[in-house]
């Protein structure tokens, strides 16, 4: 399911368009305007409450089951891309998330099952408080490793051009660098080699440069901007263009995007075969949260002595619901698409 986020024109005038709009249609634009900004995924939610297309079971489960009517999801689709189509009255952006704030609003609304919508409203905000006293899988200096091995080819090639103009210029410019100022400008010549310059292809693992340097690239850039006083004299523009080609290689939301996959690689085991599954040690964090949700669950079968300090023989850890394991899926890291007005 994809995420569409609409902006009103506040020249929009619903009475306006064509006979043939429908009711859908009409619904879709009146919340917008009501709304002045809407997640098209909340809004099929919220639509489809109003106009009574959420299907609903009557099942022994502790979370309500069901969920959006085929018959309306299909319309409800068709009626967005008439809108960004024939009407041209929207257009699309793709767009990443970039935080777990991002996560806990938007991403419930990714899944037609009420069931899902309902267990993530629920567990995502725990989610969000539990990594923040975790540490990222990953740091900066291994998520731009990262970023650069996954760019397309042509990009890395123009990346390393780029770059191999910059160094030429930064060795110009170190000639009138004190030498006690030296140590950072190396250190950026150094990671720049590592992140920019290295072997690599699809057939070897080999992403290795002979230079290395332990630290990130782009904090090192913000540091030397931060202190002007050791900036070349003889290329004043140098730490601009420097920072300048990094955020156009590594923008922002790509950095934060891959910063919070790596947050959520560290509870949710990905493998290369087989279902992704939320790590066991965050399911024992969201039964001692939620132990009434998670306890009851149909799957869900209880440990004995993993609370006790001591117990006699050997204890038995719990069983959880596969439905736990549907709190995170891979459509997380998929570009969502968002809409604004043409």
């Amino acid at each position: 399911m994809t995420n569409v986020e609409l902006t009103p024109s506040s020249s929009f005038n619903i009475h306006k368009v064509s006979k043939g709009f429908g009711r859908l249609q009409a619904e879709i634009m009146d919340a917008v305007r009501r709304a002045g900004q809407v997640s098209a995924n909340r809004l099929a939610w919220e639509v489809a409450e109003k106009l009574g297309h959420i299907q609903r079971s009557s099942v022994n489960h502790p979370l309500p089951s069901g969920g959006l009517r085929a018959s309306f999801y299909t319309s409800f689709r068709r009626s967005i891309t008439l809108l960004i189509g024939d009407r041209k009255t929207i257009k699309a952006l793709p767009r990443k998330l970039q935080s777990m704030d991002q996560v806990v609003d938007l991403y419930p609304f990714m899944t037609r099952d009420l069931r899902i919508k309902e267990l993530r409203h629920r567990l995502l905000p725990h989610a969000r408080e539990y990594l923040r006293t975790q540490t990222s899988k990953y740091n900066l200096e291994e998520n731009e490793l990262y970023l650069e091995q996954r760019a397309p080819e042509a990009d890395r090639a123009s990346w390393r051009t780029g770059w191999l103009t910059l160094e030429a210029r930064l060795c110009v410019a170190l000639a009138n660098v004190p030498s006690s100022g030296l140590e950072p400008w190396i250190a950026i010549l150094a990671r720049g080699r590592e992140v920019f310059v290295r072997n690599w292809s699809r057939y070897t693992p080999n992403t290795t440069s002979r230079f290395r340097y332990d630290g990130a690239l782009g904090e090192l850039l913000t540091a030397v901007m931060a202190n002007p006083g050791g900036h070349p004299r003889s290329d004043a523009a140098l730490p601009g263009d420097l920072l300048t080609f990094y955020q156009q290689c590594f923008p922002d939301s790509a950095v934060r995007h891959v910063a919070l996959k790596s947050q959520l690689h560290g509870i949710w085991e990905n493998p290369a075969l087989g279902a992704s599954r939320l790590a066991v040690t965050f399911k024992n964090y969201l039964l001692s949260v939620e132990s009434a949700l998670v306890s009851s669950l149909p799957g869900h079968v209880a440990g004995s002595g993993e609370h006790r300090l001591f117990s006699r023989g050997f204890p038995r850890k719990p069983t959880f619901d596969g439905l736990l394991d549907q709190l995170f899926a891979r459509d997380l890291y998929r570009a969502f698409e968002f809409l604004s007005i043409v």
